[in-house]
């Protein structure tokens, strides 16, 4: 069962297979190998026997170590990544892995004609071949692995458990024996019971596996394994495992030198996994103790050591998800595919280890040295179809953008975008590997890079991990094998795709098409962002387009208007207003759709006839409790939550807090009483703000004169001025300080103010309400605009407060009143004073500002360096007297439709989507304030803003004798 160059010892075995002299000849092996002689070689040039994303991992290390590098390559990868990368490729033969990656004659003859001292086989392939590793040996060619010895006892699930047991490493109750005949493995199978799992011998990769759930099942599963292992490893023996229902899937990662060394680097969670392949790990493994941690790693160090183990190895377990106890399942005799995510949590790079202990040296490190810290995620991305139980795909990678690298991130890969996906070899695209302090955090993060992946040209499985990622009982680590099948449902639910996601599909190949026939006649391309018109003639020419999303058909009607926007319908459904605004790409343009004042912005792919939109920058949805949900229900309200996160930082903590905008409605008639009206809204936002504390909400936000009517479109002030009130002492300011104690709140009042010690003038008022209970300050509207139906400034002075800033207890405010927005020197003054995020309550309607609204509050944002938080009012309030407007339009009793559309930004260009345009709602945003500065070191707007040059020309441009500075052609 074990070999040594020691004649004595082999002979010894081979007379006696007694386990419980194994373990004493084991050590006698363990003690002559480590007398030997160990050669220290210098390895100055590696070929690398793999392709794709571990190819270009090992050059990456080996390059760092001033290593030259040697690949290999079929003719289906002439123009891979890692071809590039080496210092030199050479083509080993077809496509087909068995005429190119597998043929160790040709590799090694590649080796010792390019002058590598070594080899480093990966993953796959040849990585496992007991053949190739001996030799590499007889032509003195370094392989960076196990001794042969190791990977062919390992390699023998059979064998490997005899020595594991002799070891001392738990095993699981089964059969391992020789006689592989349908009697002898049924009559062991009823001894075992059912259920129980029917392994390959020589299997690996899930090839080789069946559950057989009963007797009357065995024989047929017994077939159906036997045949699949005999096409895969060229052996049918099989082995029987009493099976665990609810098994976890914990593997430690050991590593071994040549002097008796070896240790362990913790353990990783490889539980969820489709077709028993991994899709998603996690170190360390979430759940257990720190004793069954070194328990874990100690059986593992144990296994490594009976086999005279060298190099890097992963011991896996099946872990009992009920009890926690743990069983050898097998060991891995090479680098795992999710080897990264231990150096995350360890800090070590496991290649450079391989590297150097391969070459002779001894392990950097004793077991006491290694320390984990943090955890870490790293998700698989293929091309695959998960719905159509993950069938793999191939195909080009006609667009590829890929998350931001740092210290939390990696992303290991081994295409471009251009390349293709072959179907000769695993469909994996890429790993992406994150790291957080903790698993909530690194969770967060992975759900952020994952959105951040962006693929078209193939189908990808990158939607699932997302939605695995975010499974409730993922989140709460309740994890296990057979974790997919038991939540099919969740996890593959029936979609629904907006009919406004359908409508940018059809804009997005129709402008597409325009700008292709547009080149084909010399016409000039859009600059960045300008509005698209579309053709003007003086009559509608409908034009219908199909769009297919998934296994529905939509018909979509584009109507081009005579104002350059569209109209346009899905099916049979109510028309849409829509403007458009494009900015082109190499190989791909951004969109801005305003559909009916929902603003959002894309980067749309079109291949052929397929089209991929990608959000141009995502934002992590805010889970909510079961009560906070419940209670929305109950008060009616619509209730949306994000996420914005900053970059870690060594030296300041995250700085979070919870924001809340709130839109709604005026219900009761204008007509009622003053008192009735108010009473009314006071009653519906305490409700929202009941919802908003069991949501955590640390600052709240109200909509513009929230108290009232937006009366300041009709001409007569009676009797809406008795709606003003005092800052401090009126009806409004006393109920929300009490809230406002109550709740541990910042409340942001914007009312309609009555200054009773200056002659009762009357102001559009935003009141600041700790959290204590007390007012902190006002600001008073800075604009006040002077068009269409608004009729502000017969009610109001414009504002006297300047630009203040309110430094919370949960961080620097200001507002940012309604007509403001369009002022960008507004927007600046809050940044100057310090703002941290402004908030803008505003009651607009629509057609007057509504291309503008998506837009202004997310510039300002980005140019200053803060959030911004833009509220809107909804529904349409009608008052009891015609009035009529100032352009010109017969007189009419309402101001037409408050459109809502609520959203934040963050500064670094990020926003969420809006509420909706008719429904009362809380938004409620998560934000890290850290973002602000980060941003602001990132570009160095503040630091390029030259405050005193625009200053001095300021003042040079309000003086009576300016002239303006045109320069006129001669």
């Amino acid at each position: 069962l074990l070999r040594c160059p020691c004649s004595a010892v082999n002979k010894q075995l081979s007379a006696n297979n007694d386990e419980t002299k194994m373990l004493h000849k084991m050590q006698t092996m363990a003690s002559c190998n480590a007398s030997q002689k160990v050669v220290h070689r210098q390895i100055n040039k590696l070929l690398i026997a793999n392709r794709g994303e571990i190819a270009c991992r090992v050059m990456r290390t080996a390059n760092r170590l001033g290593i030259r590098t040697v690949a290999v390559f079929s003719d289906a990868d002439e123009k891979s990544l890692h071809v590039k990368l080496a210092n030199e490729a050479y083509n080993i033969g077809p496509a087909a892995s068995q005429q190119s990656y597998l043929r160790g004659d040709k590799i090694l003859a590649v080796a010792k004609k390019a002058g590598c001292q070594a080899i480093h086989p990966g993953y796959g392939f040849l990585s496992e071949n007991v053949e190739f590793a001996e030799l590499c040996q007889q032509e003195q060619v370094t392989f960076i692995g196990p001794p042969a010895s190791a990977i062919r006892d390992m390699g023998i699930k059979s064998t490997s458990k005899h020595i594991m047991s002799a070891a001392g490493v738990p095993i699981i109750n089964g059969y391992h024996g020789e006689d592989q005949s349908d009697e002898k493995l049924m009559q062991e199978a009823k001894k075992i019971g059912f259920p129980l799992m029917i392994k390959a011998v020589r299997g690996g990769g899930g090839k080789g596996m069946r559950i057989a759930e009963t007797e009357a099942d065995f024989m047929p599963m017994l077939q159906s394994a036997r045949t699949e292992s005999e096409k895969a490893f060229g052996d049918s023996a099989m082995l029987l495992e009493r099976y665990v229902r609810s098994p976890r899937h914990v593997e430690v990662q050991v590593f071994a030198d040549h002097y008796g060394n070896a240790v362990y680097l913790y353990e990783r969670d490889c539980s969820v996994q489709r077709r028993h392949q991994k899709i998603i790990e996690e170190a360390p493994a979430p759940g257990l103790s720190e004793e069954l941690r070194k328990q874990l790693g100690e059986a593992a160090v144990r296994a490594a050591k009976a086999v005279n183990y060298v190099g890097a190895g992963t011991v896996e377990f099946i872990l009992d998800k009920e009890d926690l106890s743990f069983h050898f399942m097998e060991m891995n005799t090479r680098l795992q595919v999710e080897h990264p995510i231990t150096e995350m949590i360890t800090g070590t790079d496991l290649v450079e280890w391989q590297i150097k202990v391969a070459a002779g040296e001894r392990l950097p490190v004793t077991q006491e040295d290694i320390v984990k810290r943090g955890h870490a995620f790293e998700a698989r991305i293929y091309a695959e179809d998960p719905a159509g139980g993950f069938l793999p795909g191939a195909g080009p990678l006609d667009y590829l953008s890929t998350p931001e690298t740092s210290n939390t991130t990696r992303v290991e890969t081994g295409v471009r975008q251009g390349d293709e996906v072959s179907i000769h070899y695993d469909p994996m695209i890429a790993k992406l590997v994150v790291w957080g302090e903790n698993r909530a955090s690194s969770l967060q993060l992975l759900i952020e890079q994952l959105t951040n992946y962006q693929i078209a040209g193939l189908q990808t499985n990158i939607n699932f991990l997302i939605d695995l990622a975010r499974h409730e009982h993922f989140q709460a680590a309740d994890v296990h094998t057979g974790f997919i099948e038991q939540h099919t449902a969740t996890l593959f639910p029936k979609k629904v795709i907006p009919a406004t996601k359908v409508v940018q599909m059809a804009l997005a190949h129709t402008l597409n098409e325009r700008v292709q026939s547009g080149a084909s006649l010399g016409a000039k391309t859009c600059g960045p962002f300008d509005v698209e018109y579309g053709f003007r003639p003086n009559y509608r020419v409908p034009r219908s387009i199909k769009i297919k999303v998934g296994a529905m058909e939509h018909i979509v009607t584009i109507e081009t208007d005579n104002d350059g926007s569209y109209s346009v319908r899905v099916d049979d459904g109510e028309w849409m207003k829509v403007t458009v605004r494009r900015k082109p790409y190499a190989n791909r343009f951004l969109l801005e759709t305003n559909i009916e004042g929902h603003v959002s912005c894309f980067n749309a792919v079109i291949s052929g006839e397929n089209i991929s939109l990608f959000d141009e920058v995502t934002v992590n949805e805010l889970q909510f409790s079961e009560e906070t949900i419940s209670l929305a229900k109950d008060v009616d309200i619509e209730l949306k939550g994000y996420v914005f996160s900053a970059r870690k930082e060594d030296l300041r903590r995250p700085r979070i807090v919870r924001v809340a905008a709130v839109q709604n409605t005026v219900d009761i008639p204008t007509t009622a009483p003053i008192h009735v009206q108010r009473d009314a809204l006071h009653e519906k936002i305490s409700n929202i703000l009941r919802v908003a504390v069991t949501a955590g909400v640390n600052i709240v936000c109200l909509q513009e004169a929230w108290t009232m009517p937006f009366a300041f479109c009709t001409r007569e002030k009676f009797p809406w001025c008795e709606f003003a009130e005092d800052v401090e002492n009126g009806p409004t300011t006393k109920m929300l300080k009490e809230l406002a104690k109550q709740y541990n709140m910042v409340i942001i009042s914007p009312i309609l103010e009555r200054d009773t010690n200056h002659h009762d003038t009357i102001w559009n008022t935003a009141v600041v309400i700790s959290n204590n209970g007390t007012v902190i300050g006002k600001h008073r509207k800075n604009h006040i605009p002077r068009v269409g139906d608004f009729n502000e400034s017969t009610y109001y002075f414009e504002g006297d407060t300047g630009h203040p800033v309110f430094d919370t207890q949960f961080g620097r405010i200001a507002i940012n009143i309604c007509y403001g927005r369009h002022h960008p020197q507004n927007w600046m003054m809050f940044g100057v004073n310090g703002a941290e995020i402004v908030f803008n309550p505003s009651a607009t309607v629509g057609a007057l500002s509504e291309p503008l609204w998506g837009i202004e509050a997310r510039n300002a944002a980005i140019a200053n360096s803060y959030f911004t938080v833009a509220i809107n009012r909804v529904g349409t309030e009608v008052f009891p007297n015609e009035f009529t407007s100032g352009n010109g339009l017969p007189a009419h009793k309402d101001f037409g439709p408050f459109y809502g559309s609520s959203y934040v930004a963050a500064p670094d260009g990020s926003r969420t989507p809006g509420l909706s345009r008719d429904k009362d709602g809380l938004l409620v945003v998560e934000m890290d304030l850290n973002l602000c500065r980060q941003i602001k070191d990132f570009w160095g707007f503040q630091m390029t803003q030259r405050l005193p040059l625009y200053a001095e020309s300021l003042a040079k441009a309000v003086k009576p004798d300016y002239k303006p500075q045109i320069i006129r052609e001669s």
